[in-house]
């Protein structure tokens, strides 16, 4: 270590020169003791010189400012014995200086009481330009140090000592504190090596945050240091283990809501108008051919045909009369009238004997309970009643409009429906509209399954949900393709 020179004109300035690396003597700098003692030997000041070597080196092998400043702090701390040793490190962005490493603390807390109050030490060593210490020698170092005092105080009256480091151009690359006893940070010794050590280190940590270069450097060189440790190593296994299986060829199953429906149906209408005079039977009724479903009650269409009747006779009357009378004219009226009137009672007669509603197929009637409505005018093409067989179902699929391009005929599905969830069917797809159709607000294709349904179990109506095992793409493709779609389409391609 050089030694400290007593009568340096130092001692008569606040503010330490610049550190002269040809010189053999280093001033004090101000607060220090004034009178400085020569090394007993060449051996002492070797030492020292060995030891700032030492300590330089070991910064600038590390490439990393954050874990420099930690070995800095550490280092110091076993070679001198203070209680705490911080380092922060100068933003050149906003002038600012952050505490980055506090010695035998492995990881610092932003937020802490310690890191707080350091961190505003630091800036005011900053701001001071020089170094600080925690009470003064002197009253003519007291200025810009109340941060230093505030500190001091947290730290139950401990001293504080600041040295800023500087690299070759003057520029503060970093602030360096020290907490402890008083006579332990105000001996020549600490302040000689301090003041010997700034311009290196600041020099030191000045290359190595120019070496890390810009953020996307510093973030891959972070990532590749992650990837050399054991943990990095396990997840980039997984990752290929994810990837590989992400190629895997499945099936891609495509999930849609699906409906019972029968075959065959029957929509029987009212023939005319009339009363309903009688029902004979209710939804859920097994009906066979030509079996008597309602009855219309005849006695208005019987008034009505009367009435027809007698008109008739009447004009027929007069057109003999106009005959006899050879008025020509009147009697070709009288004919168009007659006839008018006859094909009137031809219909009436029709309908009087066609009273009776009887199903045209065999089957269960779904729709058409009338009970309550005996005696109330019907309307002519009115539905009364619904009738189809059971016996073979068709199960509608209700495929969405983005995925009817991968469903053919042939291709297996497993429905599953809402009145028996633990019993799953299999079926095979035998047509696929080619029109959509809109259900419940939404645009599907449906897609026919037939059922067999022999032992009655199913009902029109019923619905449940079904997966189709269409065509074999990678587990990926089946994942994404509908994410890689819907972007395409919101970004406008």
């Amino acid at each position: 270590m050089l030694p400290c020179d007593a009568n340096s004109p130092i001692a008569e300035r606040s503010t330490p020169p610049a550190f002269d690396t040809d010189a053999t003597r280093i001033p004090c700098p101000v607060g220090m003791e004034t009178q400085a003692k020569r090394p007993a030997g060449d051996d002492q000041v070797l030492q020292r010189i060995a030891a700032l070597l030492d300590l330089i080196s070991r910064v600038s092998s590390i490439s990393s400012p954050e874990n420099a400043c930690k070995t800095l702090a550490n280092e110091i701390k076993l070679r001198y014995g203070v209680e705490y040793v911080v380092v922060g490190l100068c933003n050149r962005a906003n002038d600012r200086c952050e505490v980055v490493a506090i010695s035998d603390i492995q990881q610092v807390d932003p937020n802490s009481e310690l890191t707080l109050r350091a961190t505003s030490a630091a800036n005011e060593c900053l701001a001071r330009g020089s170094h600080g210490l925690w009470p003064p020698v002197d009253d003519d170092n007291r200025h810009a140090l109340f941060a230093h005092r505030q500190l001091a105080q947290w730290l139950e009256d401990a001293s504080v000592l600041s040295i800023p480091l500087l690299d070759a151009q003057h520029s503060t690359r970093g602030v360096c504190l020290l907490a402890g006893k008083r006579k332990l940070l105000a001996s020549v010794e600490l302040g000689s090596f301090l003041q010997a050590a700034s311009t290196p280190l600041g020099s030191a940590l000045g290359l190595i945050q120019r070496a890390r270069g810009n953020r996307f450097d510093r973030l891959s060189f972070k990532l590749w240091e992650f990837c050399r440790t054991q943990p990095a190593k396990l997840v980039l296994l997984l990752a290929v283990l994810s990837v590989c299986g992400l190629l895997i060829p499945l099936q891609y199953q495509i999930a849609c809501d699906c409906e019972l429906q029968p075959v065959t149906r029957r929509f029987i209408a009212a023939p005319f108008d009339a009363r309903l005079e009688r029902n004979h039977v209710a939804p859920g009724d097994l009906v066979a051919a030509g079996q008597l479903l309602a009855k219309i009650d005849a006695r208005d269409i019987q008034w009505e045909l009367s009435g027809k009747r007698a008109e008739s006779h009447r004009v027929a009357k007069e057109l003999d009369g106009y005959v006899a009378a050879h008025e020509s004219g009147k009697a070709e009226i009288a004919k168009l009238e007659l006839e008018r009137l006859q094909l009137t009672i031809d219909q009436l007669e029709e309908h009087a004997s066609n009273l009776e509603v009887r199903s045209p197929l065999d089957g269960m009637v779904l729709m058409g309970d009338h009970s309550k409505l005996e005696g109330v005018p019907l309307e002519k093409g009115k539905t009364l009643f619904e009738i189809a067989p059971l016996d073979r179902m068709v199960i509608e699929l209700e495929i969405p409009e983005d995925d009817v391009r991968f469903v053919q005929p042939g291709m297996r599905t497993q429905i599953r429906l809402a009145a028996f969830p633990m019993q799953p069917f299999e079926g095979t797809i035998l047509r696929v509209h080619p029109r959509a159709e809109l259900r419940e607000h939404k645009n599907v294709f449906i897609a026919e399954v037939d059922c067999d349904n022999s032992n009655g179990q199913f009902r029109p109506g019923m619905r449940g949900s079904a997966r189709i095992a269409s065509v074999r793409r990678t587990v990926a493709w089946n994942w994404f393709h509908k994410a890689y779609a819907a972007t395409l389409t919101w970004l406008g391609w």
